[in-house]
């Protein structure tokens, strides 16, 4: 009984140490370096009082434009910069880590504006999804870089907007690279 025993444990040992011991596959790590334009949003929601979340529609989409780059560039070093719908670019840093793009902007004196998204990508195709949370922490960051009474009027108004309708909300870019 007790040979048996030991044999068992013995087998349990070992298997445990060559799990243990295995060797670690190497992770290739996210190249996002080059520039990447928008091919398509989409997005779910959730409204407030509803139960499911649904897909966006395209009105409900166009509320969320203002997230949304014309086109990212990823330098080598951490920099970035973004081209807007409305032709502006802004400037800053970015650091991936685990599929998470953090972004942090240049452009907003005296004050740290960032926002986070999810990352996936696949061969020439960059998926970046941000959500709610996300979103209104964007917001509120931009809110501490103006002066101007209507722009900031302007801004709570869009958090309330997003804060009054949605209880959840996803919203999906994706970019093909150039």
């Amino acid at each position: 009984m007790k040979s048996t025993f030991k044999t068992y444990a013995l087998i349990i040992f070992i298997g445990l140490f060559t799990a243990s011991c295995s060797k670690n596959e190497d992770v290739k790590p996210v190249d996002i370096v080059g520039t990447w334009t928008i091919t398509s949003t989409d997005g779910t929601g959730k409204k407030m009082g509803e139960t499911t979340t649904k897909p966006l529609t395209k009105d409900e989409l166009s509320n969320f434009n203002f997230f949304e780059a014309k086109s990212y560039t990823f330098n080598d070093g951490g920099k970035f910069s973004l081209l807007d719908n409305y032709g502006d670019t802004y400037n800053g840093t970015y650091t991936l880590s685990n599929n998470k793009l953090e972004l942090t902007f240049d452009d907003y004196a005296d004050s740290k504006v960032d926002i986070s998204y999810d990352l996936a990508l696949t061969g020439t195709s960059l998926k970046l999804t941000t959500n709610l949370t996300s979103m209104i922490t964007f917001l509120d960051s931009v809110k501490k870089s103006l002066t101007s009474k209507s722009d900031i009027d302007a801004l709570e108004l869009v958090k309330t907007f997003i804060r009054g309708t949605y209880s959840e909300l996803t919203i999906n870019e994706t970019y093909t690279k150039k």
